[in-house]
């Protein structure tokens, strides 16, 4: 009976080995197959539009995931033949329901050198 248990035991390891070893790969591709929309996506960004689509990412992975898709099918179709401006692509999230938020950095320039607005305030706040 204690035998029967162990190859019950083991039995059990081995196919929850094999149901990892196959959720892995599942990742793996689904992975590969977001990298490959984004490649076929990005001529048609601009540079804002890619910084967009990066907060969006972080922020709704799954819902962000589903737009590229859509995206990549009006490119194949030739409804996109532009580039997507940052504007477009935030827009576009926004009226989506999705409120990426965006990293803001007002930067200016005194006496020859770029500060920004957060350290002038430090600066002047310490004495």
């Amino acid at each position: 009976m204690v035998r029967n248990m162990r190859d019950v035991d083991s039995e059990i390891e081995h196919l929850k080995l094999k149901k990892l070893q196959k959720l892995m790969s599942s990742m793996k591709k689904r992975e590969m197959e977001g990298r490959d929309l984004k490649s076929i996506l990005k001529p048609f960004l601009s540079s804002r539009a890619v910084i967009v689509l990066g907060q969006a990412e972080k922020q709704f992975p799954l819902a962000t995931r589903k737009v590229v898709e859509l995206l990549v099918k009006l490119v194949k179709t030739g409804v996109i033949k532009g580039q997507i401006t940052g504007e477009e692509m935030l827009w576009l999230f926004r009226r989506l329901g999705l409120p990426v938020r965006m990293e803001i950095k007002i930067k200016y320039l005194k006496g020859g050198k770029l500060e920004s607005l957060e350290e002038r305030f430090r600066k002047e706040i310490k004495g």
